[in-house]
């Protein structure tokens, strides 16, 4: 594996610079796709290294989101002025820190504190499931029953327990992997202007370079802290709408839609169906399961549909379409993490391809409007 890793980001760098000498030549101005084989073999290197450097690459980009949050709540941090106190920006940098620990901290004694009581509660609710399967075999016929049946056969909670802890041990070592990726990440904020003349000592293309990456800054840091914001108030109205219900372990569901709503569209739908699921077996009637999904899928609709668009405006510009296939793309190549991270690395790649002359038409496809700022490019 390490050997594959190594070479895939050999192979995958010379392709990427020999793609990046192609598409940036000025011999062919007139020119406005790239040639087909060199950018054929440039995607195909670059994806190979994703997929088989996902071990280090993974960690890595969920850093640079993190990163990137703590960035953009320092930077809010600092512009608060009470009276003539104002915080520094090493001071919003520890404040924004400590704020990521509590909640670190928050989410990890809510999934513990929980977990024996949900083991416990298991045996009754598979006993209610059952309840509900006679009914349904009475209504729709046994066969459909039984495959229902079969179906809710297979959760074994307590193998399923054993699995997450069997495999908790490599999520904490990528964990350990993302706070040490954060860590050197920050510390080299302050040289990265230095860096950037060293590697561009031509200031015309010094200049070009640094609107990108400005460009990039921006949008990401804006996406980051508006889906945020707009996933902590989806989680804090689900929690009160289910806690008002008595929906039981209503902490662990609003952590769970908190974090779910960073994955577009299957993230929300997901996000409303497990606790409307655990609402159907914990309640004796239906009433409950219907107002309990109902509420949720509103919730989801107004802060989804109605408020974070307005937040967001034209950060994204991301076609519909483009999202559920980035969506798609990203969870093929690395899971729940790419998920996570398929739009802000889909409004990267478009941000990239707007400065590149030869790639502008990529970034008119990805765009929901065709509209991209050509100023820098």
């Amino acid at each position: 594996m390490i050997i594959s890793t190594g070479l895939s980001f050999c192979v995958a760098g010379l392709f990427a610079i020999a793609g990046w000498r192609q598409l940036s030549s000025t011999r062919t101005t007139k020119q406005t796709f790239p040639d087909l084989v060199p950018f054929i073999v440039t995607c195909a290197g670059i994806i190979a290294a994703l997929y088989y450097g996902q071990g280090i690459l993974r960690p890595l980009a969920l850093a640079v989101m993190i990163t990137v949050l703590l960035g953009a709540s320092t930077e809010k941090l600092t512009r608060i002025e009470i009276g003539a106190f104002q915080l520094r920006p090493w001071q919003g940098l520890a404040v924004s820190i400590g704020l990521a620990i509590a909640a670190v901290v928050l989410i990890a004694n809510i999934l513990t504190g929980q977990v024996d009581d949900l083991s416990a509660a298991w045996p009754r609710y598979v006993v209610r499931f059952e309840e509900i399967i006679a009914k349904i075999s009475a209504v729709l016929g046994t066969d459909i029953a039984e495959k229902i049946e079969g179906q809710i056969g297979r959760l074994d909670l307590s193998s399923s327990v054993s699995k997450i802890a069997g495999t908790a041990g490599s999520v904490l070592a990528e964990l350990g992997l993302v706070v040490l990726y954060v860590a050197f990440l920050l510390s080299a904020r302050s040289s990265n202007a230095q860096k950037l003349i060293a590697l561009f000592p031509l200031e015309k293309e010094r200049t070009k370079i640094s609107l990108m990456l400005a460009s990039m800054a921006e949008s990401t840091r804006n996406y980051m802290l508006i889906k945020t914001a707009t996933s902590l108030l989806t989680g804090v109205v689900s929690y009160a709408v289910m806690k008002f219900m008595g929906l039981d372990f209503a902490e662990t569901w609003a952590l769970l839609i908190f974090l779910l709503n960073f994955i577009p569209t299957i993230g929300s739908v997901t996000a409303v169906i497990f606790p409307s699921l655990l609402a159907l077996a914990q309640f004796e009637t239906l009433m409950p399961f219907l107002v309990i999904a109902g509420l949720l899928t509103s919730v989801q609709f107004t802060i989804g549909n109605l408020i974070e668009p307005i937040l967001m405006g034209r950060t994204l510009n991301l076609s519909s379409l483009v999202v559920f296939l980035a969506l798609a793309f990203w969870g093929a190549l690395w899971g729940i993490a790419g998920m996570l991270m398929s739009v802000p690395s889909t409004v990267l790649l478009m941000i990239f391809c707007a400065h590149v002359p030869r790639l502008q038409w990529m970034a008119i496809l990805l765009s929901e409007d065709g509209k991209i700022n050509q100023n820098a490019a």
